[in-house]
């Protein structure tokens, strides 16, 4: 099975940088997401825009099969990032977002399902500021962010078949075409995997409030050996989060 990863952000809210290449918890985000995926991908495909050469020299110094597409108009969205991978894939597949944080326990799970993977329990994001999904007889009905009557938060994971490609005809030559316009032009499927660990780094808040979520998660699991016997837990935490950008990656869980 393949993974797309869509990628092809522009990183204007983070002074430039790649959002994909950001440090959450001491790992690069798509660092993070393909080696959770990895046991169940032959191969990555990756869908960037300007930034696609420093996200290819990144990669190349670890052992992922993967390619990378030169989205040239990302401003068209990622819908259309979708479309361009769509050669590449054959059969089932699945889609992630490149910006978004998922732990190791969503992962496991989402990858069974199929469709769109929605929360009806979002724990760890701004509600207000996530892409709600209307739900009728198991399928996408509407998807946006202001709906005001909901059934589950898109987690920007899905999974999917290569069959789609040849029933959007009618939406590739459209100037703007994002995957929630795919979602609900084909009404594809809804699955869920609620109240685990996920979360869209789309500001620098989101991504301090990212970090303080790994890092507390990682005290709470292993520990935080001599600051958590000698400090208080609250400042140990603040001392592991003011770390995780430089600390070897093998100190922090996956969650």
């Amino acid at each position: 099975m393949k993974a797309v990863i869509l990628a092809a952000g522009l990183g204007k809210r983070m002074g430039g940088i790649p959002k994909p290449l950001l440090k959450v918890g001491g790992l690069e985000i798509i660092l993070r997401t393909m080696k959770l995926l990895q046991p169940y991908v032959d191969e990555f495909i990756i869908v960037a825009s300007v930034h696609f050469n420093k996200i290819d020299r990144f990669l190349e110094k670890y052992n992922f099969d993967y390619k990378i597409i030169c989205n040239k108009y990302p401003e068209r969205g990622n819908g259309y990032s979708l479309l361009l991978a769509s050669e590449f894939v054959n059969g089932k597949f699945v889609v992630v977002m490149g910006d978004h944080v998922y732990s190791r326990e969503f992962i496991n799970e989402a990858i069974k399902k199929v469709g769109l993977i929605g929360d009806k329990n979002p724990k760890f994001v701004d509600i207000q500021e996530s892409t709600k999904v209307k739900v009728r007889e198991g399928k996408v009905a509407d998807i946006g962010k202001e709906l005001e009557i909901y059934d589950c938060v898109d987690t920007g994971f899905f999974v999917m078949d290569s069959n789609i490609f040849s029933k959007l005809n009618g939406l590739s030559e459209l100037e703007f075409i994002s995957i929630s316009d795919i979602a609900k032009y084909l009404q594809i499927p809804v699955s869920y995997v609620n109240g685990k660990f996920w979360l869209d780094i789309d500001t620098k808040d989101d991504l301090k409030r990212g970090n303080l979520l790994l890092i507390k998660n990682s005290v709470k699991i292993v520990g935080d050996g001599f600051i958590s016997r000698i400090l208080n837990r609250k400042i140990s935490t603040r001392i592991s989060a003011l770390t995780a950008n430089w600390a070897n990656p093998s100190h922090f869980t996956f969650l």
